[in-house]
């Protein structure tokens, strides 16, 4: 399974080597980590709860990272799971753009527009709205996104997404704030309690 402990390097080399991302002028670069982006990668850990201000660019690393995930290792299934339609789009717009320009273009199974298929590692990656797929023990994720919680018009589903995940799977929530007694907020301050086992990062501006 991808390890971004003991294969840190690699994941970061070859996102910065191979990936290109548009960037916030609209042109088309090199994905180059950004000091917050760099900060974010060296202290992930498999739970992460990030509380960022918007446009920081967390999103993008990773939704890089879990395609390089899909893209190295055996059996991945990565999810990403947005707030809204529009979001979702874009997410999965980025995820094509790094495909679409990788040197070497991978082996790919579409199925459906926000699912991609990966035979050579047998691996998958899906970006999907809250609440427009009900997760079971049989999907067994490996790489979990879930972005803008606080912005879900229903968290019912949270749970079970992550009942879904495997016991050593990557997880990363993340959301800009939306006031102290909210989903995140209070998934936050159990954190910071240590009644979980996540990790807690603050990116402000």
């Amino acid at each position: 399974m991808f390890d971004l402990k003991s294969d840190k390097v690699s994941a970061k080399v070859y996102i910065e080597e191979f990936f290109w991302i548009v960037n916030s002028n609209r042109e088309s670069v090199p994905f180059l980590f950004n000091p917050i982006q760099s900060c974010l990668y060296e202290s992930l850990t498999r739970n992460s709860l990030v509380l960022k201000s918007r446009k920081v660019g967390i999103s993008s690393e990773v939704l890089a990272l879990w395609l390089v995930a899909c893209l190295t290792c055996e059996n991945t299934r990565a999810v990403v799971i947005s707030h809204e339609k529009v979001a979702t789009e874009r997410l999965l717009e980025r995820v094509y753009y790094y495909i679409e320009n990788l040197p070497i273009k991978p082996s790919m199974k579409i199925e459906r527009r926000d699912e991609i298929s990966f035979p050579e590692t047998n691996s998958s990656f899906w970006i999907g709205t809250a609440g427009s797929r009900a997760f079971g023990r049989g999907d067994d994720i490996t790489h979990l996104h879930i972005s803008e919680l606080d912005w879900w018009e229903d968290t019912g589903n949270l749970t079970g997404v992550l009942e879904a995940c495997t016991a050593d799977a990557w997880k990363v929530i993340e959301t800009t704030a939306n006031g102290f007694d909210s989903p995140f907020g209070r998934l936050w301050q159990r954190a910071k309690d240590q009644e979980t086992e996540f990790s807690t990062h603050f990116f402000g501006w």
